[in-house]
């Protein structure tokens, strides 16, 4: 039996066949014998590693076919060009395999040696890659790029590069591109998810990651001391708290809407009119931008008769989303019923950074849930809704802000969730309904 020598990084730019694969070439060559002759290079497999392992394990017989060339780069151009015309390439691998030639070539065709985009006669290389492979100028340019992020994936963490180039780890390429202009250590912690199975694509490995940076955070914090909920003005009470310390703000500030509540159940003299609540959206924004991290999330509960004046002075402070969120009650306010619509929703503004990511795999924008029952303040909100958000916007032991915090609504439902919480509340008797809720 001719031994043959196998060279890894020859070897490596095979892709490797699946196990049903190999198993019927296997069962082919057994039956009929190996037809297709293996191709050699000064007595190193080019072409036919598959077929040279089989028939080496079962002693098969095999001819070879001897390849002439000057050097290894010759040979790997080959090699990309014969990968390039078999049937069972993935189209991510045919797109790496035609970067790789093309960089190989502009590389053998440049006096420095260094890449460039000078034309080679009367055509580009990339001109000539695309027309010997069948694609467009363009395709080729953006395939090298591809392979530029699975080389410093490959540098970085070379099983991942193994199983994306092989199809174990089933990566789309705008992740593959994105994932390889990381800093190394980024890659590596990345892939190292994806290999565990932690996470099933780059966009889930860099939420745990994410979570777990935050965790640690929450871990090494000091102690702080208590202001867990503060009677006085929103505006006046954020002053007292410290730089870059709420994670997550929700909060129910005055709607501007003049609203007045003639049950005796509520306080009749709430004080909401449009100028007083604008204002005060403004003062209070103003304090949060310095008490906030700089990745917090924010959520507004707001009237839609002031959705402009509301969104501008907000996106003012922090990055809004362009639409709110809507809160489907299901269950109408009170109104003219006989001139008007009777509302069922209430809006919310958004607003987020890039750093932070929503915990929820895909989060809708419409939140069905039921007002609350017995309610003790008349802007309650029901804490299903006020538990959801803080459970998509925060994990256990970040801190959640209200600076209108009523009847305690949102902190007590931090507290049941394992976070921290602050609230401001500036009516004394609302205050005291919520001081002994949380207690």
């Amino acid at each position: 039996m001719m031994i043959l020598e196998i060279n890894e990084v020859f070897e490596k730019l095979i892709p490797k066949l699946k196990e049903e694969e190999f198993l019927q070439l296997e069962e082919s060559i057994k039956d009929e014998g190996c037809r297709d002759p293996i191709v050699v290079w000064n007595g190193t497999i080019i072409d036919g590693h598959n077929r040279y392992s089989i028939c080496t394990l079962h002693d098969i017989p095999f001819n070879t076919v001897e390849r002439h060339f000057n050097n290894e780069t010759e040979v790997k151009e080959w090699m990309y060009a014969n990968q390039l015309g078999k049937r069972n390439i993935t189209p991510d691998v045919a797109s790496a395999l035609r970067g790789k030639l093309y960089k190989s070539r502009k590389l053998s065709h440049s006096s420095e040696g260094k890449l460039n985009h000078q034309n080679e006669g009367s055509k580009t290389t990339a001109q000539q890659v695309a027309e010997e492979t069948g694609v467009s100028k363009a395709t080729v340019e953006r395939d090298a790029k591809y392979d530029d992020a699975l080389c410093a994936i490959e540098e970085a963490n070379e099983e991942l590069y193994t199983q994306i180039y092989n199809n174990e780890v089933k990566l789309t390429k705008a992740e593959v591109t994105n994932l390889g202009k990381k800093d190394a250590d980024v890659i590596q912690n990345v892939g190292d998810r994806i290999l565990n199975k932690e996470a099933g694509s780059v966009k889930q490995a860099y939420k745990i990651i994410e979570q777990e940076e935050r965790a640690e955070v929450v871990a090494q914090a000091p102690a702080k001391e208590d202001k867990s909920l503060l009677l006085g003005s929103a505006p006046d009470m954020l002053k007292t708290l410290a730089d870059n310390s709420v994670d997550l703000v929700l909060t129910d500030p005055p709607y501007g809407v003049d609203y007045t509540d003639t049950r005796d159940s509520f306080n009749p003299d709430y004080l909401d009119g449009k100028d007083y609540a604008l204002k005060l959206l403004d003062d209070t924004c103003r304090e949060l931008v310095r008490v906030v991290k700089p990745d917090a999330h924010l959520y507004f509960f707001f009237a839609m008769w002031n959705v402009t004046e509301t969104k501008e002075i907000i996106g003012k402070y922090f990055d809004i989303h362009p639409i709110p969120l809507i809160w489907a009650k299901n269950n109408h306010t009170l109104c003219d019923f006989d001139k008007r619509y009777a509302p069922m929703y209430e809006p919310i503004w958004f607003c987020s950074s890039k750093g932070r990511s929503l915990n929820e795999k895909c989060s809708r924008d419409v939140l069905s849930f039921d007002t609350p029952r017995n309610k003790v303040h008349q802007a309650q909100k029901p804490k299903e809704l006020l538990k959801y958000l803080i459970g998509n916007s925060t994990i256990e032991g970040e801190t959640v802000l209200d600076c209108f915090a009523g009847s305690g609504s949102t902190l007590l439902s931090a507290k049941e969730m394992n976070r921290k919480y602050i609230g401001i509340e500036f009516d004394e008797d609302i205050y005291k309904i919520a001081l002994e809720a949380i207690l």
